[in-house]
């Protein structure tokens, strides 16, 4: 499949979310190195000439010179036995990813599980913190090969702490339009995590990510990347679509009020669907963009922009019908 030129103004857009993620791993890549260093130059192989020598000829022929050297040496490292192997091996991860590109594409094949795809894509990324979490088990004498040695190949999304879902890098994904089935990706938004979407074909649902809205999480339908630099300067939860005429062009920024109607901005109006697309009838298609509707309609009454109702823009329709809804008879008996 050929490159979409999209990518790189997203990896553009990206590259500032990706650095605190970098910046992590070079510093794990130094103190792990320094750790081997030490660990080899102190390793009781090392002492054990020395010492058998100072046994003489009867202590080198009948004790095991190495394993006394390693009870008399208090100064060895820790990293030893089976320890160091899989420290060794927990450097090589940190090297690994490091030379990697530091924004991760995925592309999912046509009729992927969008959620499914990201949790292992998702797992994958975190063997780093898997490492750093072996490191520090085997620096502590706790290291257990069963329980730890499976996190160098992948390190679940729910087993991240606060710091490693703050630091996450970006997550790219490439996917049809059809495959746009959002909600499973909810469990991912915290921290600093962020997730850009990128349809790549011409036919997508209206408003897919209007299941996403929530408080804190930044969640946005574009349709060029006019606005993807502005939209990902943030450091909460990002998640962001870009989509192809027809659908909406929505942002929900949680940054710019407390109040829904004030976080909420509708960039383009969207075609109301006709057809089933991806397994989803036209009718579940429709009540994401009525959700969205509704969700504007309130944001344009709190904001009082909308007065009558001789628009036929669904928002503004909306928003007349809520209005006429209102008891003002008791309001004018009063007066």
């Amino acid at each position: 499949m050929p490159s979409d030129p999209r990518l790189d103004r997203i990896r553009e857009a990206l590259a500032p979310r990706a650095r605190p993620y970098r910046e992590a791993l070079l510093l794990a890549v130094d103190e792990v190195e320094v750790m081997l260093r030490e660990a080899h130059a102190t390793s009781p192989a090392d002492h054990s000439p020395t010492f058998a020598a100072s046994l003489g000829s009867f202590g080198a022929l009948h004790l095991d010179t190495d394993r006394l050297a390693s009870l008399f040496d208090t100064a060895a490292s820790p990293l030893v036995g089976h320890t160091l192997p899989a420290v060794e091996q927990a450097a090589s991860v940190f090297k690994e990813v490091l030379a990697s590109p530091a924004v991760e594409v995925i592309e999912l094949p046509t009729g992927a599980d969008l959620g499914a795809e990201v949790r292992t894509a998702l797992a994958r990324m975190g063997r780093v913190f898997g490492a750093a979490h072996l490191v520090t088990a085997a620096r502590s004498g706790r290291y257990d090969s069963s329980a730890h040695g499976p996190w160098l190949e992948a390190y679940p999304f729910a087993r991240w702490n606060r710091r490693e879902r703050q630091i996450a890098s970006p997550l790219v994904v490439s996917l049809d339009g059809a495959d746009l089935k959002v909600g499973s990706l909810a469990e991912f938004l915290d921290g600093g995590m962020t997730i850009v979407l990128l349809v790549r074909n011409d036919v997508a649902p209206p408003a897919a990510l209007v299941r996403l809205i929530s408080p804190r999480t930044l969640v946005a339908q574009i349709l060029d990347g006019a606005e993807l630099g502005p939209l990902l300067d943030r450091t909460g939860p990002s998640v962001v679509a870009w989509v192809p005429p027809g659908s909406a062009g929505f942002v929900h920024d949680p940054d710019a009020s407390s109040v829904l109607g004030a976080r909420l901005r509708i960039l383009s109006e969207a075609t109301p669907p006709r057809r089933s697309l991806g397994g989803q009838s036209a009718t579940q298609l429709s009540d994401e963009l009525r959700q969205l509707e509704a969700m504007a309609g309130l944001a344009t009454a709190s904001a009082g922009a909308v007065a009558g109702g001789d628009s036929t823009h669904p928002v503004d329709r909306l928003a007349a019908w809520i209005l006429t809804q209102a008891d003002v008879s008791s309001v004018e008996s009063m007066q």
